[in-house]
């Protein structure tokens, strides 16, 4: 059953003939909440909230028949109000019921006469109108006056110089494109530069005249405005006056008033009869001394020098009779920049000398020669300020100075921090040292100058990582390094330093040159930012030496004919010293990494010292741990003679190469509850070792340390108890006879 109703009603009734009704539902009836009956064959619908149908027209209910039938015809039809009354209906093709007069659909369209799509038949408007633009009418024609440049409706004007919208004005006293009144130097404005008094009102401490003259003539000025005086002066020139006390210090000569044009001032210069009895020297400018100038800003009341000088007649010192300035540049230059720590709110223009506070956070690793430098600078580049005063620290540079609080000693007093060098920080607090230093940005590279035939320590100025690439490509680099144990060697194509997340804002850079002659070198500063690589920490390390700052590259060169596949890592040592490991990943015939040496015997500069490389190659010893059993492997090599790296190169394992030794211990995986903060982790020593356990935070901080004991071999279960400690990641490290086992341990509670 269809509607089309012009009004909301409130009920309707209806029968139908020629059909069994058996339900009504849907449409607009059930929509609109209305509670549909049937009884025999008689449909009601009504509400008991007091809604109704809206006006409309649609499906008001759907009629269910016993058959399917759609034959029926409504009958006996009853229309309701909203409140109550009969409304008028008609019956349309038996299944439509047309009220007062049925729903007629809206025309929409824009109903605005003065629009350019105005709809005549709409009686609806859609807000769709449309309108010429101002000064057109609906077909694009100008319908008022167009200006100097044919816009229609436009603003262009012709200036006083004719230029149509030309930004000339006529100012103040009536010049076209004129630069307006003139401030004269005792505040007064005027038109013109006669009306201005030519008094001098900052340069008056003038001596007398002597006779002896310089006349002074400035010809063209930068930046100067009316008013600006110029004061003449002999740094070293004659003071006293009456007498033969010979006084001499800076003295102001002559001085004058710039009114825009040439400025012509003369200049008085001493003289000196002490030579005659009862003579007497009188005060001026001494023959041959430098001329110097200052200028007085009338409007900043402020006094500067020039930033730029030149003389087309005279030299350039006291004693010409005539000196002929072809350019006085008077601009004040400086740092333009608000938010900068030196900003100069005089300056004129911007010489790229702004710098910015900033700060720098250092991590200083305990037992470690770290090699650290500064990215800053300070007006007081003291020791205290950059060192710290920390208890059990020394500091030290590549010139033999130190500092170390505790003895008292501190040899960088008289020679200051340079901010060119790397400094040496060693401590043996247990935990790592934070430290923040504050200072200023750098407002351009600083030049490093690197020798030559020695290992230069210097800074690295950047705020962010770099490449190394990006910055050294052009010097002729043999060797860079850091505390890491990253190696730069452009030679042997090793790159250890970019691969590890470039060079870093704090760290210091050892560099060794080629050749014999020294290089002035800068970083560039606007070299690109270099991700960081993602390092993944080693779980299940086996070789995991101890590190101390101090390192020498090694490379691993594998035969095509080794199995790698047989390995997992491998460990370098000297002797009996675990000092490095490989841990075997994309299974590469190249391998680059370090030799990490004892800080306590050895220094960056023993890599360069032929003995101690001798003694290194000599006794390097390589084990190999088998990658799916127990076995620990030595591996029979060669060294080759690549300074400034060691190369091993293994061509491959033969029987006669080979000696499997048992593991000397074994751990059970920890796996902390997070129901109990208590973790415990078994392990078993199959031969009498020492033993160390240290848990580190996922900062590198030691949260727990077991010192060193000695275990008969045997099962043994450490037991740590997180109670205290905040939820996240740890790495519990296992030190059994200098060898390291590191896991990780995720705490959650």
């Amino acid at each position: 059953v269809y509607y089309s109703s012009s009004e909301d009603f409130g009920g309707f009734q209806f029968s139908v003939e020629g059909v069994s009704v058996v339900g009504a539902s849907g449409g607009v009836a059930e929509d609109s909440g209305f509670t549909v009956n049937v009884g025999g064959m008689t449909i009601l619908g009504f509400s008991f909230d007091g809604s109704v149908i809206p006006e409309g027209t649609g499906l008001l209910t759907f009629i269910e028949t016993t058959d399917g039938s759609s034959n029926g015809c409504l009958t006996d039809v009853i229309i309701s109000s909203p409140d109550a009354e009969d409304m008028n209906f008609e019956i349309d093709n038996c299944n439509i019921i047309t009220i007062e007069g049925g729903y007629d659909e809206p025309i929409y369209g824009c109903t605005d006469l003065e629009a350019c799509n105005y709809n005549e038949n709409a009686d609806v408007d859609d807000s769709s109108c449309t309108y010429p633009d101002i000064g057109f009418n609906c077909i694009g024609e100008c319908v008022i006056e167009e200006d100097c440049n044919g816009i229609c409706g436009g603003t262009a004007e012709f200036d006083c110089t004719g230029e149509c919208d030309g930004e000339s004005v006529i100012d103040e006293c009536g010049v076209c494109d004129g630069e307006g009144f003139i401030t004269c130097s005792n505040g007064l404005e005027t038109c013109d530069y006669d009306e201005c008094p030519i008094e001098l009102q900052y340069f008056t401490e003038l001596p007398e005249q002597t006779g002896v003259t310089n006349l002074v003539v400035i010809s063209n000025d930068l930046g100067l405005e009316p008013g600006d005086e110029i004061g003449l002066y002999d740094s070293n020139g004659l003071l006293n006056s009456g007498d033969c006390s010979n006084q001499t210090g800076e003295i102001l000569v002559g001085a004058g008033v710039y009114n825009g044009d040439q400025l012509e001032i003369v200049a008085s210069g001493s003289l000196d009869f002490c030579d005659i009895s009862g003579g007497a020297q009188m005060p001026g400018y001494i023959l041959g001394n430098a001329i110097e100038i200052k200028i007085w800003s009338n409007q900043l009341d402020y006094v500067y020098s020039p930033n730029e000088l030149q003389f087309s007649v005279g030299d350039g010192t006291w004693g010409n009779s005539l000196t002929f300035i072809s350019l006085l540049d008077g601009y004040i230059y400086g740092c333009s920049n608000p938010d900068a720590a030196n900003y100069d709110p005089n300056a004129d223009l911007d010489d790229l000398s702004c710098y910015f506070n900033t700060s720098l956070e250092i991590t200083l690793n305990p037992n470690y020669v770290n090699n650290v430098s500064y990215n800053l600078w300070h007006h007081d580049m003291v020791p205290e300020m950059f060192f710290g005063d920390y208890e059990s620290i020394v500091v030290s540079d590549y010139h033999s100075n130190y500092y170390i609080p505790d003895l008292g000693v501190n040899s960088f007093e008289s020679v200051g921090v340079d901010y060119n060098n790397g400094y040496l920080y060693f401590h043996n607090h247990p935990e790592n040292l934070n430290i923040q230093i504050d200072g200023f940005t750098f407002s351009n590279s600083p030049t490093i100058t690197l020798y030559p035939n020695v290992l230069n320590n210097v800074a690295y100025h950047l705020n962010h990582n770099s490449s190394v690439e990006d910055h050294f490509a052009d010097v002729p680099v043999l060797l860079i390094a850091d505390d890491l144990g990253n190696f730069y060697v452009p030679s042997l194509d090793i790159n250890t330093i970019d691969s590890n997340g470039g060079m870093i804002p704090g760290k210091g850079y050892y560099v060794f040159i080629y050749g014999d002659n020294s290089i002035n070198f800068d970083y560039n500063f606007s070299a690109p930012l270099l991700a960081k690589t993602e390092i993944s920490v080693n779980e299940e390390l086996y070789f995991n030496p101890t590190k101390t700052g101090i390192s020498i590259p090694i490379k691993l060169n594998f035969g095509e004919e080794f199995n790698l596949n047989k390995f997992s890592e491998f460990g370098i040592f000297l002797e009996d010293n675990l000092v490095g490991s490989i841990k075997i990943n994309q299974f590469e015939n190249d391998y680059e990494s370090k030799i990490w040496l004892d800080n306590e015997t050895y220094s960056m500069k023993d890599i360069f010292n032929e003995s101690v490389v001798k003694f290194i190659k000599s006794n390097i010893v390589l084990k190999g741990k088998h990658a799916r059993d127990d076995n620990i492997i030595h591996v029979s090599h060669s060294t080759l003679d690549d300074f400034p790296v060691i190369v091993a190169e293994i061509d491959k394992i033969t029987n006669s190469d080979v000696i499997s030794e048992n593991m000397e211990y074994t751990i059970n995986q920890a796996y902390p509850n997070p129901f109990n903060p208590k973790t415990s982790i078994e392990y078993t020593l199959n031969i009498n070792s020492d033993i160390s356990i240290i848990i580190y935070d996922i900062n590198g901080n030691k949260v727990i340390e077991k010192p060193k004991e000695f275990k008969p071999s045997g099962s043994y279960k450490f037991t740590w108890d997180a109670g205290n400690m905040p939820s996240g990641i740890y790495f519990l490290s296992m030190y059994i006879n200098n060898i390291s086992h590191t896991s990780k341990l995720v705490l959650m509670k």
